[in-house]
Parts: C-alpha cells; sequence; structure tokens
C-alpha cells in the first residue's frame, strides 16, 4: 500500500513538472504555424510577378570568319522575329518546384546578408565603446531585437523550406532582346544565361560544309539545368532564313513548354464578302472584328461566334489537336426578308460588287449590313454606281444613260444657266433698293404723317399718288428679286444634280 502511494505521488510530482512545459510549447509551436503560414503568403509570388525570360544569345562558328558574322545576325533577327509574341510559358512540375526553391533560398541569402551586416555593425559600436571582451560583444548581439528578429525569421524560414511553395502554372514571357554575341567556342551556356539573366537561353551552333550550312539550335533552361538541342537543319545560306521561319512550332513548344495550337478565323457575308463589322468573340470573350488570328492556344475545345449589328450570328465549335493550325471560315446567314431590288431603264444591265458579279437587273440582292458600293454596267451605257447599305430604300431605280449621251456639254449649258439666273437675281435687287430709297425721300414731305404747312392741296395729292406709285413698284421689285432667286437655287439644283450624275455616271 505504501509503495502504491509513493509511485502516485511521484506521477503527480511528474504531471505538475510537466504541465508548465508542455502548455509553452503547444503554444510556440501554433505561433511557428501561423508565421509559416503568413512567410508563405508573403513569398508566394502573384501570377502578374512570375516571368520567365528568354533571349537568343550567342552564335559558335568555330570555323566562320568575321564577314560571316552579318549572316549569322540575320538568322538570330528570324528567330527573335519567329517567337515575338508568345505570351506565357507553361511551368512543369519540376519547373514550379525549383522556382519555389529559388525564392526561399534568395530570401535566405537576404536574411544572412542583413544578419552579417548588423553583427558588423554591432561590433563596431562595441570597438568603439571600448568593450574589447568577446564574451561582452557577443552577449550584445544576442540581446540586440533587430538581431534575434532576423535569426527568428531565419528560424521560420528554414520550417518553410519542408514544404514547396505553390508557384503558379503560368509565367509571362518576356524576350531580352541584347546584342547577339559570336564566339569560336562555347565554353558553357549558364555563363551566359547569367550574364543575360534569362531562364532559357536559345543558342547557334553553325559548321560551314562546303556550300551548305549546318546549323543547331539549343536551349539551355537556367532552372533545372537542361540543355538540349530544338532545331537541326542544313540549307543553302540563302534558303536558312525560310527554314528557320518554317520550324516555328518547335520553337514555340520550347519556349511555351507546350506544344500549342494557332486558329485563324475570317467571316464572310452570304454572297462571300468579308464582313469587317462582325464581331467575333472565343469562348465569351470578345477577340477581333472581322478577321482573328490566334497562334497560341493550348489544344482542346473551343467555340467560335460571330455576328452583326442586324442580328446574324454564326456559331462553331471547334477541337484543336497539339501543333495543329486551323484556318475557318464562318459563313453569316442571309438577312431575313431585308434585300434591295435593283432596276434599271433599260433592264438587262449586269451588276457586281467590286469584282464581284452579282446579277442582271431587275436583281434582289441581300441588304448589306454596312455601306457597299455596286456597279451597273451595259453595253452602249455610261457605267452607274450606287452605295447600298442597312438604311437604302427596298427599291433603287436607275435611269442608265447612252454612252452618245454629251454630258460635257450638259454640264456646261446647266452651269451657264445657273449663272445667268444668278446674274438676274443679283441686278434685280437694285430695283427695289432703288425704289425704297425715293419712297423715304417722298416720306419726307409728310413728317409725322401730315403733309407739310407749305403744300398745297394739289400738291400734296400728287404727292400722295407718286408715293403709292413708288410703294407698288417696291413691291413689285421684291415679288421679282424673289422670283428670280429660286430660279436660282433652281438652276443650282438642276446644276449640281447633272453635275453629281455626270461623276457618277
Amino acid at each position: 500500500m505504501g509503495g502504491a502511494l509513493r509511485v502516485l505521488a511521484v506521477l503527480i510530482l511528474a504531471i505538475l513538472f510537466l504541465i508548465p512545459v508542455a502548455l509553452p510549447a503547444a503554444g510556440r509551436g501554433e505561433e511557428d504555424l501561423e508565421n509559416v503560414r503568413a512567410l508563405r503568403r508573403r513569398l508566394t509570388p502573384d501570377a502578374e510577378e512570375v516571368i520567365w525570360r528568354f533571349a537568343v544569345g550567342v552564335v559558335v562558328a568555330e570555323g566562320a570568319s568575321p564577314t560571316d558574322h552579318p549572316l549569322f545576325g540575320s538568322f538570330v533577327r528570324v528567330l527573335q522575329d519567329t517567337v515575338e509574341g508568345i505570351p506565357e510559358r507553361y511551368l512543369s512540375a519540376e519547373e514550379r518546384g525549383s522556382w519555389g526553391e529559388r525564392v526561399v533560398h534568395d530570401q535566405r541569402r537576404r536574411l544572412l546578408g542583413r544578419i552579417d551586416r548588423r553583427v558588423e555593425t554591432l561590433d563596431r559600436r562595441s570597438l568603439e565603446s571600448g568593450a574589447a571582451d568577446t564574451a561582452v560583444s557577443a552577449g550584445t548581439v544576442r540581446a540586440d531585437p533587430e538581431y534575434r528578429s532576423l535569426r527568428e525569421e531565419l528560424r521560420i524560414l528554414e520550417l518553410l523550406r519542408q514544404e514547396p511553395l505553390e508557384i503558379p502554372e503560368t509565367a509571362q514571357l518576356r524576350a531580352v532582346r541584347e546584342e547577339f554575341r559570336y564566339r569560336r567556342v562555347l565554353h558553357g551556356p549558364a555563363a551566359t544565361a547569367d550574364a543575360l539573366d534569362v531562364d532559357t537561353l536559345l543558342y547557334l551552333l553553325v559548321d560551314p560544309v562546303e556550300d551548305l550550312l549546318f546549323l543547331r539550335v539549343r536551349a539551355y533552361h537556367r532552372l533545372t539545368g537542361v540543355d538540349r538541342e530544338v532545331l537541326r537543319l542544313v540549307a543553302t545560306p540563302e534558303d536558312m532564313p525560310r527554314r528557320l521561319e518554317g520550324s516555328r512550332r518547335a520553337l514555340v513548344q520550347e519556349l511555351t513548354g507546350r506544344d500549342l495550337a494557332a486558329l485563324e478565323v475570317s467571316v464572310v457575308d452570304a454572297v462571300g464578302m468579308p464582313e469587317e463589322t462582325a464581331r467575333i468573340r472565343l469562348g465569351d470573350e470578345l477577340l477581333a472584328m472581322g478577321r482573328l488570328e490566334e497562334p497560341f492556344l493550348l489544344p482542346g475545345e473551343y467555340r467560335v461566334r460571330a455576328s452583326t449589328d442586324d442580328g446574324r450570328t454564326v456559331e462553331e465549335v471547334l477541337q484543336l489537336q497539339e501543333g495543329e493550325r486551323r484556318v475557318v471560315s464562318l459563313s453569316l446567314p442571309e438577312t431575313t426578308a431585308r434585300t434591295v431590288r435593283i432596276e434599271t431603264t433599260p433592264p438587262g444591265a449586269r451588276v457586281y460588287q467590286g469584282a464581284l458579279w452579282v446579277g442582271i437587273t431587275p436583281v434582289e440582292i441581300p441588304r448589306p449590313s454596312v455601306p457597299r458600293e455596286f456597279t451597273i454596267s451595259l453595253r452602249g451605257y455610261y457605267d452607274s454606281r450606287v452605295q447600298l447599305g442597312p438604311d437604302s430604300p427596298d427599291r433603287v431605280r436607275r435611269s442608265l444613260v447612252t454612252t452618245d449621251t454629251d454630258w460635257y456639254g450638259q454640264v456646261t449649258e446647266s452651269r451657264t444657266r445657273f449663272y445667268r439666273s444668278f446674274g438676274a437675281f443679283a441686278l434685280s435687287l437694285g430695283v427695289p433698293i432703288l425704289i425704297n430709297g425715293m419712297y423715304q425721300n417722298m416720306g419726307g414731305l409728310f413728317p409725322g404723317g401730315v403733309a407739310r404747312s407749305d403744300l398745297s392741296a394739289s400738291a400734296q395729292d400728287d404727292a400722295l399718288s407718286q408715293a403709292n406709285a413708288l410703294l407698288v413698284g417696291y413691291y413689285a421689285g421684291v415679288g421679282l428679286s424673289t422670283a428670280l432667286f429660286g430660279n436660282m437655287v433652281w438652276r443650282l439644283v438642276q446644276y449640281i444634280r447633272t453635275a453629281q450624275e455626270y461623276h457618277v455616271r
């Protein structure tokens, strides 16, 4: 019984001793986890911050002379233009892991640098204060709040290294256009990639073989240390640029990390003419008007839709394969019950839209959704042009004019008639102005509407008769000028219409 009591007492003492130690330890563990999460959030880059830099950096040509450098430089420019515009790099699991390790490694290097600089600062202060004892100096460092904060952050970073950061699956591709370099021997692409600060380095190895060039394009990926051959071409110097352009798929695949597809979409109306105003959507995103080119698409299913302002739509679902280049033409349906009828006198004229034959008058054509010009042609008659659009009337009539018609004479005659009418109107303006002046002078005989006292009754009657005659003449002059003005406007309209028909026909 006494032994059992002693064992129980020992257990109670052990529990009482361990509880104060275990609770702080548990609290510290939770605090460490929270600190690790906070540091992970701070170090994990956003999608905009993950940038994959690449460059075409080195041309290795062991047996080439300096006179060959411009030729090899043209190959570099062709490569740069071929891969220009690639938007993204699709990171592999290995690359994302290496990227996360690089972020943590860079952070650790920065922390160690800050710790070393802080220790140097504290040691300098100790020396300046005369404390030469190493133990005293070390105690000062350990007691410094900033030093302890940096050491604590380094400890949390070491805990973070046990689990990689979650890096986005895509990185923005950014070309670094540096002056390319020539070398006779390549000592290793890693140094060049480090000097250019790029993640992928494309470099060329060129060997002249009689009249041909043996060219290899290799890619070095700094993040994973992979150096592999992308292209191997044999061609004449003149044909090599074309061969490089034709190898775009392999270059794009190397830079993006995926074998992408390309899509070209054009939209035409019911008669096969391009519909420049059609809106093209890929999925739900509006991307272009009339024509769409998407050279970098992931393989998979895509829904392409084209629509116009008048309600016409066409849609197609495409399945793009890896490396496929698809060209699609979407044909919009005809406008529902909206046509324009073209009639001519005489009938039987041919109607063209540009160089495209439409029909023979009388003819009904789909109403264009945007203004388009049509040409009406008949042997022995002047060609007539008409512009049709969404607001055109349902029927358009044209009276064709024979080629024997003297258009120049008609235009000249209508212009002469206008000039004459203008001259007559200008001269007629002087009549009412003159009569109005004479009438105002007659008004001086009747100031305030009362005849002057020096006028006799007979003189007053004569003056009134003259004034009335002048007033009638004034109104007659105004009427004549108005009529001549209307005639002038009519002649002007006839002149403009004749001149327009001359230019249209």
